[in-house]
């Protein structure tokens, strides 16, 4: 069975470098020697068809009767290795691969750890940047 991996270089606001230095126990957050691993896992919105819910989303825990998803939660795996930190505009620069993948996937992961891509207008609130930082930088295909 083949397998294919995307590669992305993302801007998030924040000091990503600090979960590597603390190693924190954070409910579906790994940690490798050089790297993280978001696992939470993701869903289609109740209502907003173009966007996804996180399990962590603070939305989830308002009211645990009211149900702000459909379909089955989905389990995927963001891993992300940090590049360089500016520490004047407190934003750091991620190389991001993902092997498996859901709409925004990227996008929802990093919001819910709580780094927002730059120019996130979807899930990050207060957005000032006009362009989303994300970009594709590559894929392998293994046979």
């Amino acid at each position: 069975e083949g397998k294919v991996q995307k590669y992305y270089l993302t801007r998030v606001h924040g000091d990503v470098q600090q979960l590597l230095i603390r190693k924190k126990e954070i409910p579906y957050v790994w940690y490798g020697e050089d790297e993280v691993i978001l696992t939470y896992p993701l869903a289609h919105h109740k209502h907003l068809d173009q966007q996804m819910i996180s399990l962590i989303d603070p939305a989830l825990q308002e009211s645990t009767l009211s149900k702000k998803w459909r379909g089955d939660w989905q389990y995927v795996s963001t891993y992300i290795t940090v590049l360089s930190y500016d520490e004047e505009k407190n934003t750091t620069l991620l190389r991001v691969e993902i092997q498996q993948w859901v709409r925004h996937q990227i996008r929802v992961h990093l919001a819910a750890a709580g780094y927002p891509i730059v120019g996130e207008m979807l899930y990050a609130k207060n957005s000032t940047e006009e362009n989303l930082q994300l970009r594709s930088v590559g894929a392998t295909i293994t046979v």
